[in-house]
């Protein structure tokens, strides 16, 4: 069997876990979790697994839930299941990590569960949604958390046009995130991504994509994005853990516009990206 599921720690031989019908994870969506892609090189194939574990420890803290298992236990969990998985699958993986408080006052149960998984080949196709980004707390980062129904909306429309991924705006109207990723758009050597107080997910590789560009040398912006600047002609990308740095080729039905200049420093930049993802995975 190529799924692997693990509860605090143990390798269960069937998918599947037993729940209260009362718990909190349930009936409120108290949970929090993590994704990673398990590539097929490396001790374990995770790229940054400490940051991961880190931003989910540091939501609970935040949320005044209680304490996650030890950073380095999680970790370690997180290894071994994709250490089991690469044992019986030869490509790519996905590898979830959920944290569930049946009551918000106790220590939560810890379920990884990694399945075979194909990264996208190509560009995406984008739709631009009217939905807005739900987390709206001054001065703290939005949690990943089991509640995404507004994610799932947006989705849903982008699926009605044929699209790969919904962009989410702030309370502006201005571009902020997408269901799945973080935003980003490259004007020749300027690289923008709205910021986390907008309400975005501090993404993990929205961070690693940060550091390279910073390293190549790109003069990188933490601000807003409006729709109409894009169509001055920039690059588009988005980034998660599964995607990598993932190039936008439609959005709203129409080609992106590339400005003169830009598709030498985009090239530049996911081939650098592609470096750090190659001497950074474990």
């Amino acid at each position: 069997m190529a799924d692997v599921v693990m509860l605090n720690g143990t390798l269960l031989a069937r998918p599947t876990i037993d729940a209260s019908a009362g718990s909190a994870a349930l009936l409120l969506g108290h949970s929090l979790f993590e994704t990673m892609l398990v590539r097929p090189k490396g001790n374990c194939g995770l790229f940054r697994l400490d940051a991961h574990v880190e931003r989910l420890a540091g939501a609970a803290e935040r949320l005044g839930w209680a304490e996650c298992p030890a950073k380095d236990v999680l970790a370690g969990w997180a290894r071994e299941a994709a250490r089991a998985f690469r044992k019986t699958h030869a490509g790519f993986g996905r590898l979830r990590l959920t944290a569930l408080w049946a009551a918000v006052d106790r220590a939560p149960d810890v379920l990884i569960r990694v399945v075979p998984y194909a990264p996208p080949a190509g560009p995406a196709r984008v739709l631009t949604t009217g939905v807005r980004v739900p987390w709206t707390v001054s001065g703290m980062p939005a949690p990943k958390s089991g509640s995404r129904l507004v994610y799932s909306l947006a989705d849903k429309l982008a699926a009605e046009e044929g699209c790969d991924e919904a962009l989410l705006v702030d309370e502006r109207g201005r571009l902020a995130e997408g269901a799945k990723s973080n935003l980003f758009a490259l004007f020749e050597r300027r690289l923008v991504t709205p910021p986390v107080s907008s309400g975005i997910l501090p993404g993990i590789t929205r961070a690693a994509l940060i550091e390279v560009a910073t390293g190549a040398g790109l003069l990188v912006e933490e601000r807003s994005i409006g729709r109409e600047e894009i169509s001055g002609g920039c690059a588009l990308f988005l980034t998660n853990a599964l995607w990598g740095v993932r190039p936008v080729a439609e959005l709203d039905g129409a080609p992106v516009a590339e400005a003169a200049g830009t598709a030498e420093s985009a090239q530049c930049l996911m081939d650098r990206f592609r470096e750090a993802v190659e001497q950074g995975t474990e």
